[in-house]
C-alpha cells in the first residue's frame, strides 16, 4: 500500500494553516496595542519614530513566534504535512 503523503505531493493541513495565520494576526494586533498603550506621552503621539516602532513590532512577533513553533513542529510531524520546519528553526 502506498504512503498517502509521498515525496512529490504537497499537503498542508488547512486547520494548521488557518491556526497559524490567526495566531500571527492576533500577535500583531496585540503587539500594536501594547506598543500604543505603553508609548510615552512625550513621544508626540503614536506616529512618531515609525521605523523604531516597526523594528520593535518585528522583534516582538519573532520572539513570540519562537514559542509557538514547537507545538507547530509537533503537529506538523504527527499529521505528516509537508511544511519544512527546518527552514523556520
Amino acid at each position: 500500500m502506498a504512503d498517502p503523503v509521498s515525496e512529490g505531493s504537497i499537503f498542508i493541513d488547512p486547520f494548521l494553516l488557518t491556526l497559524t495565520l490567526i495566531c500571527t494576526i492576533i500577535l500583531i494586533l496585540g503587539n500594536l496595542y501594547f506598543l500604543a498603550h505603553y508609548s510615552h506621552h512625550a513621544d508626540g503621539g503614536f506616529g512618531s519614530s515609525s521605523a523604531v516602532k516597526f523594528v520593535l513590532m518585528l522583534a516582538f512577533v519573532i520572539a513570540e513566534c519562537q514559542i509557538l513553533m514547537l507545538p507547530m513542529d509537533v503537529i506538523n510531524y504527527r499529521e505528516g504535512t509537508n511544511i519544512d520546519m527546518f527552514v523556520f528553526w
